[in-house]
Formats: C-alpha cells, structure tokens, sequence
C-alpha cells in the first residue's frame, strides 16, 4: 500500500469528477432485474468486512454496484490471470440486497450523489462495490470497492475471494490504493 494519489485513485476520483460535472459514460450498464444471490451477498459482506479492517466505518453506501471492468488497472488484471476469471462483455450492476448492509448504513442513489457533489462540493462519505465476477467453476470471485471521503481523499481494493462452504473469504488483494488530503 501506499499514500498519495495512486494512479488507481487518481482514475477513479477523475471519472466521479466528470460525472458529477454532467459528463456521462457513453453507455450505461443494464440493472439486474433479478435479486442478489446468497454467494453475492456474502461476497459483498466479505469485501465490507476486509474493509472495516483499516478501521473506517460506511455510512452512506450506493445503492448499487458498478461495472468492475473500468476499476481494474493493468497491475490489478495481471493479478487476476491466474484465475479463470472472465469479465462479462456486458456488465450489469445489481441493485444492493439490504442483507448486505450492516445497521447503521444508509444505502444512497449514487446519481443523486454525483449531483449534490456537483453542486455543493463533497459533504460526506460514500462507500461503492463494483459488480463480482465469479470464475466459471463458482469457487473464487473478484471484487472491487472504493471508499471516497473527500476531493483527494479515499482507498479502495480489488479482491480475489475464495469459497469455503457457504462462506468466502480474501485470498489476495490485487490492487490498492490510498489517497489522503
């Protein structure tokens, strides 16, 4: 891990930037129209788990996932070619199951975000998953989040997860990075 703006960091805090400001990506990806899976919600609990480790808490959480393939850098897909991991050709984001929220957590529209940044500046704290990919034998999944706190200020991680049961548990961290104002 390291401190400054991480090119990873960098990316990511330009996209939420031109958004903000009105640009918007040419294509926006499909909604599931199906509800999460027990596997994605415990992925999804997992990577907030792995998160609370550095000691941060979410609060506002988006309501739903984005598409991994623009927050993977090349480090992070060189990481990841050791598993039979296939980004989808068309993402689609799921809307985020309230079983993966803990008490306390206040899942937020992401666009209503993105416009009150516009406006106002940053006011808060806003925690995003990128959708999971799973490999095809569904025993490892990646997964990626990112915790902004301010205009130069935020972490994220790409995780590798890998099932024991019913449960998944972290088995590499693929990319990282921090930034701090």
């Amino acid at each position: 891990m390291h401190t400054g703006i991480g090119f990873r960091m960098l990316v990511i805090l330009l996209l939420f930037v031109l958004t903000a400001s009105g640009q918007e990506h040419p294509v926006k990806p499909k909604v599931s129209k199906h509800a999460m899976t027990a596997d994605q919600v415990a992925v999804y609990r997992a990577a907030l788990a792995e998160h609370a480790k550095g000691g941060d808490y979410v609060v506002k959480i988006a309501n739903r996932t984005q598409p991994l393939e623009g927050w993977l850098s090349p480090r992070d897909r060189d990481c990841l070619k050791s598993f039979d991991i296939e980004l989808p050709s068309e993402p689609v984001v799921e809307m985020l199951d309230p079983a993966v929220l803990d008490p306390g957590m206040l899942p937020v529209d992401p666009e209503i975000e993105r416009q009150l940044f516009k406006e106002q500046g940053f006011q808060a704290d806003l925690f995003t998953f990128s959708e999971i990919v799973f490999d095809k034998p569904h025993q490892h999944a990646v997964v990626a989040y990112y915790f902004f706190c301010g205009w130069i200020c935020g972490q994220g991680k790409t995780l590798v997860l890998e099932r024991l049961g019913s449960t998944w548990r972290t088995i590499r961290t693929c990319g990282e990075g921090v930034s701090v104002s």
